[in-house]
């Protein structure tokens, strides 16, 4: 016997004793057969979908961990419990020059070398932007429309003593 039958046998063995505790094993149990099954291939996550949404901005910087530099965000989004990453490459052509100037215009931040980008950019870190996110192929290219609002990062409890903490 599979272990969803022996569950299902068991909810159903208490709703027949007239036990509460099976209605409520069973609604739990309905609402687990309707979640959809997570992609395998994504590594069982959900990604956000194409479009335009809000994120908050909770690292920042320079990347040189792939082919080239890159200008790296990770980026939040709330609505869907979720974190992406955008790299905006530093080298290249015209293209992604144009869209890193295009970043940096939006974000409001005027670094005056190519070393700059990435202090000016680490004070983005707790930013709310809205984010149009466009995937072709295996690429997702992410593109800040505005500043949502420009918050400090939440550090709030990060100094507290062992004592300070209440629980």
């Amino acid at each position: 016997m599979s272990r969803t039958n022996s569950i299902t046998d068991f909810i159903q063995h208490l709703i027949a004793k007239g036990d509460h505790m099976g209605n409520e094993l069973a609604q739990l149990e309905s609402w687990f057969e309707n979640v959809p099954p997570a992609d395998e291939k994504k590594g069982g996550f959900t990604e956000v979908a194409d479009g335009k949404h809000i994120a908050k901005i909770v690292d920042a910087g320079i990347f040189t961990g792939g082919k080239s530099p890159a200008l790296s965000f990770n980026f939040y989004f709330p609505h869907a419990n979720r974190r992406e990453f955008a790299y905006f490459n530093l080298g290249g052509g015209d293209v992604p020059r144009r869209i890193l100037q295009n970043t940096l215009d939006k974000l409001g931040l005027k670094p005056q070398t190519i070393h700059a980008i990435d202090s000016e950019a680490k004070k983005t870190v707790g930013w709310t932007v809205e984010v149009t996110k466009k995937t072709k192929g295996a690429y997702k290219n992410y593109y800040i429309e505005r500043v949502v609002e420009r918050t400090a990062p939440d550090t709030k409890g990060e100094n507290l003593t062992e004592d300070q903490i209440p629980f």
